[in-house]
């Protein structure tokens, strides 16, 4: 979501006719316009990308660059620039004849170090090894981004690195500072952002020469970005700017939907209505006036359109949403006044499994209480409701024996920075201690394009787990990841500090790694896959989190017999989970992997129409004949209607419902067939 954390700041020395006014920092979970998408910010040689380029190398001393030229004519201040050069204290000048460079101590500007017609990081220092500045264009023109990025760059009194870039955009002329990650103590690093146009006017960010790194930026991707945007001219005193439509990726036919859109108020005046409009597909604008709003100048919020959307038509939708009056008066700019976002449709939908992943330690004392009151809320819920996998984390302190590398990259996919910490489906992103039924109910309503049915064995003596997972889905889901994990029901060799003694559903291994792979499942199809993973060598009880197990050479389950597995289909980009569930345990020998596992085959439900008026066909498919009970709830799982088990034969067989007296609802219709259960979501509409 984008966020406006500081209130936009001028700072001026003197006025010319080309001002310039920032907003900022932004923290959208996307660069500046999206524009750069790569999510690989390591340093030059160490895993950047090699289309990047090198500005200026490591140098222990204050040094500029060659002469650089760029890609397109930049205005800074009203006057044209098609060169620059860096120095290796943060500092691009598009004065290419200067020659004193600025030191590495940075101060306010405007500052008699600094040349004319120069962008600022100052307080950066390129010395270290890795330390270089790299060039990039993104974009096509006339829309381009020119990013000048100083890779793991140090900074004064901090043997850490940070990462940040200036950018240059084409035709707006607009310069973003970009704040991307780092390993220091972020207030012990001081930097001055902003611009200088000569001796006398600059223009800088409002906390400068004292500006600190964003406390959470570690992760190498996009996703915990900051940004600072200056624009030339004057703010205008209405505008609205359009941030992201908050609509699911997926979702079922008829059941209506809100059109909520995030916006952010750059203009200098208080907005109280903002007319707004969507179309779907191309179809003729929705547009209304959304009063009683109180968004101040530099604040953010989520805006709903008085009229829901119910999708008809499956597949891609293409939803445009897009402002106009500003307080019934013109938007001052409306580059800014559309976003869009793609739902894809789909007609039936199966029941979810709530996957829930803790962050904990065995060293950390807030994580006792949280873990109780996770399992808590969990203990009279039906365990077919959720998945549950705890990551056992390398601090406070020596942090938990029983830490992994691969527990690693799960926290740093989240940018996990605090123990406990529960991660509901991707979504809700919490401390432990604030989970509650409510949110558990909340999460298990929501529909799933996607069922994951899932066998494993093993074989204690070679200390071997292998899995199957078929994959059915009816939607078209493109190229998202699958995660296997292998958990240990209950482990008790790791108590350390924090007062517990026992630990559930401990992650032990992923499969075939912590990335997991990718997959493809088109709409009513399945998918098989399977994996086998031996444990090496011998048990190892780790003193602390910092001698994780080797798994190539050993191992730290305390019982084989206890393992199980955990699976989820996730979209690494927005970090929804599809679904998940818990392999079921089959005799040693039996799981293998021909695609049987699949309950549509078996045992299948359709409902027709739905949404429903007066009536609802369930329509049962069976593979062989068996004894079926239906059971109906609404929103709140309360029984509406039960009706009493009665013997089915094989083929397809219609069970009619009455729902003329059903209040306008959403309801779940729970099938029973034996040991099997299968959930489907109904609309009633009168």
């Amino acid at each position: 979501m984008k966020t406006l954390l500081l209130m936009a700041g001028i700072f001026l020395a003197s006025i010319l006719n080309a001002q310039y006014y920032y907003l900022g920092p932004f923290n959208s979970g996307v660069n500046p316009g999206d524009i750069n998408q790569d999510d690989g910010e390591f340093p030059f040689g160490g895993g950047l990308d090699p289309a990047w380029t090198v500005v200026i190398a490591p140098t222990t001393t204050p040094t500029w660059s060659a002469t650089q030229s760029l890609p397109f004519p930049f205005d800074l201040g009203g006057t044209v620039f098609n060169s620059f050069k860096v120095s290796n204290s943060g500092v691009l000048t598009f004065d290419v004849a200067a020659t004193s460079v600025p030191g590495f101590t940075n101060a306010a500007l405007p500052n008699a170090a600094i040349p004319d017609n120069s962008i600022c990081v100052w307080g950066l220092q390129g010395t270290g090894g890795n330390d270089n500045c790299v060039q990039r264009t993104f974009g096509t023109a006339p829309n381009r981004q020119h990013w000048i990025f100083f890779s793991s760059y140090s900074t004064a009194g901090n043997t850490g690195w940070t990462y940040f870039s200036i950018v240059l955009e084409e035709s707006s002329n607009k310069i973003y500072f970009v704040d991307q990650r780092n390993n220091v103590t972020v207030t012990s690093v001081n930097l001055t952002l902003g611009i200088q146009i000569d001796a006398t006017t600059a223009y800088q960010e409002v906390n400068s020469p004292n500006v600190h790194p964003n406390s959470t930026a570690s992760d190498p991707t996009r996703s915990d970005n900051f940004y600072w945007e200056f624009t030339p001219g004057t703010q205008s005193p209405e505008d609205a700017s359009l941030g992201s439509v908050l609509l699911p990726n997926y979702a079922q036919t008829a059941v209506p939907l809100d059109i909520e859109v995030e916006v952010d108020n750059v203009g200098t005046q208080t907005i109280t209505s903002l007319q707004l409009s969507y179309t779907v597909n191309g179809s003729v604008p929705i547009t209304q006036i959304v009063t009683g709003l109180n968004i101040p100048s530099n604040g953010s919020q989520v805006v709903t359109h008085p009229t829901q959307w119910t999708p008809s038509m499956l597949g891609n939708n293409d939803i445009v949403v897009t402002s106009g009056l500003v307080n019934g008066l013109p938007d001052g700019d409306t580059t800014n006044n559309s976003s869009s976002k793609t739902v894809i449709i789909y007609d039936q939908a199966y029941s979810r499994q709530v996957l829930y992943e803790t962050f904990t330690s065995s060293t950390c004392a807030p994580c006792t209480p949280g873990n109780a009151n996770f399992e808590g809320v969990l203990s009279s819920v039906d365990t077919n409701e959720y998945t549950s996998i705890k990551y056992q984390m390398s601090w406070p302190g020596a942090g938990d024996p029983y830490y992994t590398d691969e527990g690693n990259v799960r926290r740093n996919f989240y940018s996990i920075n605090s123990v406990p910490r529960l991660e509901i489906d991707g979504g809700w992103d919490d401390n432990s201690n604030s989970f509650n039924a409510t949110l558990h109910n909340d999460a298990v309503q929501v529909p799933a394009a996607v069922e994951l049915v899932a066998e494993y064995e093993i074989d204690v003596a070679n200390k071997s787990v292998k899995t199957c997972i078929d994959i059915n889905s009816y939607a078209d889901v493109i190229g998202k990841t699958l995660y296997i994990a292998i958990l240990e029901d209950t482990t008790y060799n790791n108590v350390e500090t924090n007062g517990e003694t026992e630990f559930f559903n401990v992650m032990k291994k992923m499969l075939p790694n912590a990335s997991g792979q990718s997959v493809t499942v088109l709409a009513n199809s399945s998918t098989n896959i399977c994996e086998t993973y031996t444990f090496n060598g011998s048990y190892r009880l780790p003193a602390d989190a910092g001698s994780p197990i080797n798994h190539a050479t050993e191992h730290s389950v305390e019982d084989f017999d206890h393992l199980k597995v955990a699976v989820w289909l996730q979209d690494d980009a927005t970090f929804e989970v599809f679904n998940s569930n818990d392999a079921i345990r089959k005799p040693l020998g039996t799981v293998t992997g021909d695609g049987s596992l699949t309950t549509v085959d078996a045992f299948d439900v359709k409902l027709y129409p739905n949404p429903a008026n007066n009536w609802v066909d369930v329509e049962l498919s069976l593979e062989e004949s068996s004894e079926i009970s239906i059971e109906i709830y609404d929103a709140m799982g309360r029984v509406v209607e039960r009706i009493q088990p009665q013997y089915v034969n094989a083929g397809i067989t219609d069970q009619i419902i009455n729902t003329q007296y059903y209040n306008s609802g959403i309801y779940i219709v729970r099938i029973t067939n034996g040991s099997e259960q299968i959930t489907r979501f109904l609309t009633v509409q009168h």
